[in-house]
């Protein structure tokens, strides 16, 4: 079932690292970068707290403005995070690819046949580039989505599967699959991506929870692309 098998190979994964020291090196650059941002990005904001404060007050009912406060922390914590995991992912998707690379390797030797008939590199770069354009427009329509209360759940949804892709986008590089591949990939493994995605979407809302996972999910997206090679 493929929403008992995520869950597996999280717990695959963390031992996997613990017991590799190369996988565990290549997983702490990721996190000092996600951590660093952070707090980089936190103390920035926060030498401008006032700043936002006003902002705040400026269009709450004078009866809420006690809140300002508050929210310019959460605020501070919810950008702060996204942010980090946004540069872990685009800054660290070199070792992100790496440890794709490790993972796939030990797996299948389909892994190098795969290689071997990578694609071209432009090709492969034009096949990333409508990958993240129809991530864009589904991230887009879940923010539309947002705004309508009784569709809220479908927004969420496809936000948790949004974070699953991006899970899959270290080894669909590292392997240059077309993008009927990785859409076919995609596809047939549906709900272990958005079972990905929702363990991704819940660790968001804990500090570094997102920064620590995004190795962790690189590695189980590997793993589950090496099951689908051809």
């Amino acid at each position: 079932m493929q929403i008992l098998r995520v869950p597996k190979l999280l717990f695959k994964a963390v031992f996997q690292i613990l017991r590799s020291p190369k996988l565990l090196y290549l997983c702490v650059a990721p996190w000092l970068i996600g951590v660093l941002s952070f707090f980089i990005t936190l103390f920035l904001i926060l030498q401008k707290k006032e700043f936002f404060e006003d902002f705040f007050d400026y269009y709450l009912p004078a009866w809420l403005e006690f809140i300002d406060s508050p929210l310019v922390y959460i605020f501070t914590f919810l950008f702060s995070s996204l942010l980090a995991l946004l540069l872990v992912l685009v800054i660290g998707s070199v070792f992100l690819e790496k440890i794709s690379t490790y993972v796939l390797g030990l797996k299948s030797e389909k892994f190098l046949e795969v290689r071997e008939r990578k694609s071209h590199l432009v090709k492969s770069i034009t096949t990333d580039i409508v990958l993240i354009f129809l991530v864009i427009v589904f991230e887009f329509s879940a923010l539309i989505l947002g705004f309508f209360p009784i569709l809220s759940f479908i927004s969420i949804i496809i936000s948790m599967f949004i974070l699953g892709i991006t899970a899959f986008d270290s080894p669909f590089a590292t392997l240059g699959l077309s993008f009927s591949k990785r859409v076919s990939i995609l596809k047939s493994n549906f709900f272990s991506v958005l079972t990905l995605g929702a363990i991704y979407w819940v660790l968001m809302l804990i500090i570094f929870g997102g920064v620590l996972f995004a190795p962790i999910a690189t590695i189980i997206a590997s793993e589950i692309v090496s099951e689908n090679l051809d």
